[in-house]
């Protein structure tokens, strides 16, 4: 009985990967895509050896180093530039600057600079954190050094 609601999104799923299946064994697609059979195949197999199943996990733990990374860093600098003006005035601009970038844009560029690796992911991954950060602890420093 209950998996009945599942039938229709199933039934669609496998209509809909029919004419891919189709196209791809008849090489219409040959070279791009592969079929969808082979593909479950893949995902079926790498699920079973295990080959799948800890990858969620490393990209977890990377992004966590470096989330912890950047707001180490981040709230460093944002105390400084609300503590020091000199700091402040050095900072603001590249800070003011570099905040509205969305880090999708740059990965072309890292992928240029840093190949497709994990030093790529690393890297996007801290300025994508990064620089939100350094703005709000500089207005809580000097909020908190301005009712002194």
């Amino acid at each position: 009985m209950r998996a009945m609601p599942l039938l229709p999104g199933f039934l669609f799923a496998a209509g809909a990967m029919m004419p891919v299946e189709f196209a791809a064994r008849h090489a219409w697609l040959a070279g791009y895509v592969p079929p969808p059979k082979a593909v479950v195949a893949a995902l079926i197999g790498g699920l079973a050896k295990g080959g799948i199943a800890g990858q969620p996990q490393v990209t977890f733990l990377t992004f966590a180093a470096r989330l912890a990374i950047a707001a180490a860093a981040a709230v460093f600098v944002g105390v400084l530039m609300g503590a020091v003006s000199l700091v402040c005035d050095t900072f603001a601009m590249i800070v003011e600057f570099l905040r509205p970038v969305p880090s999708v844009s740059l990965i072309p560029l890292a992928i240029l600079l840093l190949g497709l690796g994990t030093p790529m992911r690393m890297e996007v991954i801290t300025f994508a954190a990064l620089w939100p950060l350094p703005k709000r602890q500089f207005a809580a420093t000097s909020l908190a050094l301005s009712q002194r």
